[in-house]
Parts: C-alpha cells; structure tokens; sequence
C-alpha cells in the first residue's frame, strides 16, 4: 500500500524529511485512519536533526539527545501500533487467516532499486519465479 511504502522509506536519512511530509499529506487525504497524526510532533523533533555529524561545531546537549531519544520511541511506537492494527488490511489477511494477495504483484521497491527494506518479509514478489 502507498502508506507502508512512505512507512519504509523512512528509515533513510537521506529521504527522511521529505518522506515525513509525504505521509503527513497522505494522512491529510486519507482522514487518517490509524491515527499516525498522534507522532506528528515527534516526527518534526526527528526531522529538525542534522544526521550530517560534522555539520556542527558543538556536540549536542544532552537535554536535546533525550528530546530526540523519546521522540524515536514515540515514532516507533506508533509505527509498531499502526502495523499491528492495520496489518491485516495491508497484507490482505481475511477471516480465513491465510493471505490473499501474497506475491501477487512484483515489489515496487525491488524493481526500482534493486532491494527491498522487507527482504523475505515482503508481501511482494522479488522475481517472476516467486509470484504466485
């Protein structure tokens, strides 16, 4: 789903800001329904760090590491709350408790970078020989 492909793409640095304001639309035109608006101040408190480490010439307090610390275990708090809850709808679990979309389709991710953050956990098939 769009929503756990943001979901991954946050755990780059690299793409971490700008991925955060991609969810925050997402979850503006979605009415937000796992309630991911709730980390929305502990994702602007991860947003605002500078993961360049020689970019500042004095080390961080460690009043700002704990913000930042807390702010992470809120994040992923949240993320682990929204996956729990949601992972069925995601994965296409139904009452019958087996998947009915599993490797249905090629992974976006893999296709287009050649890895895939979900490894041997992805719903998505990884070559033509796994689709089912």
């Amino acid at each position: 789903s769009h929503m756990q492909s943001i979901i991954d793409k946050l755990q780059s640095p690299q793409s971490f800001s700008s991925s955060v304001q991609e969810l925050l639309l997402a979850l503006q035109r979605t009415g937000d329904p796992g309630n991911l608006s709730s980390i929305r101040s502990h994702l602007q408190v991860l947003t605002n760090i500078d993961p360049n480490i020689e970019s500042t010439a004095e080390p961080q307090s460690w009043s700002s590491t704990l913000t930042a610390l807390r702010a992470a275990d809120a994040v992923i708090s949240g993320l682990l709350k929204f996956s729990a809850i949601n992972g069925a709808k995601m994965t296409g679990e139904g009452h019958s408790g087996h998947l009915s979309k599993y490797k249905t389709s090629i992974c976006r991710d893999f296709s287009q970078f050649g890895c895939c953050a979900r490894g041997p956990n992805c719903t998505f098939a990884h070559c033509s020989a796994e689709l089912e």
